[in-house]
């Protein structure tokens, strides 16, 4: 069966991707995580952590970061748009080649490194001094509803079209990178 056009960039991009020996480096180096970060490659992994932690949040944002509150919210907020759509798209040039790019190097790495502080394209403001046990229940009200869902997705707003498990492993990688901006009390 033929390429469509669209696959045939995605799949010209990848291979590239994965042929330049810098990408490769960045794709396969070490990924330390910050102690009491959840561990485990999807939601399932993580929601026993995210549900001990809110019977006693003792957690605290490093210097510079978002508070927890604002960052379990800023996570609950990326899950409900994997089913409700999300408020900004990147053009579908930038999904196609760059976003493409970007999911297959996570994917290699099976981890996110992004600017942590960065809102969502077009998302509501989160409350800076939001609760830490509010965002939790935000957030792991939004996993429970991901993991039970089996409606369709919509496209993320950099990566484009994702499946449910692609998706359950970029969210897990987003919350897991922001944990870095936490440490524990």
């Amino acid at each position: 069966m033929p390429l469509t056009r669209k696959e045939a960039i995605r799949r010209f991009v990848l291979f590239g991707v994965v042929s330049h020996p810098a990408l490769v480096a960045l794709a396969c180096s070490s990924v330390q995580t910050v102690s009491g970060a959840p561990a485990g490659g999807s939601l399932e992994d993580v929601l026993p952590t995210l549900q001990e932690l809110e019977k006693n949040p003792s957690i605290e944002a490093r210097e510079g970061f978002w508070k927890p509150g604002q960052v379990f919210s800023h996570c609950a907020q990326s899950v409900r748009y994997a089913r409700t759509g999300f408020p900004e798209m990147k053009s579908a040039l930038f999904r196609s080649t760059v976003g493409t790019i970007a999911f297959g190097v996570f994917s290699m790495r099976d981890s996110m490194s992004h600017g942590i502080t960065e809102e969502i394209p077009g998302a509501e403001a989160i409350d800076p001094e939001l609760a830490t046990r509010a965002g939790l229940q935000a957030l792991i009200a939004e996993i429970q509803t991901f993991l039970s869902y089996s409606g369709p997705l919509q496209p993320h707003f950099a990566y484009g079209e994702l499946s449910h498990e692609q998706y359950n492993r970029a969210n897990t990688w987003h919350l897991i990178n922001h944990w870095d901006g936490l440490k524990k009390t």
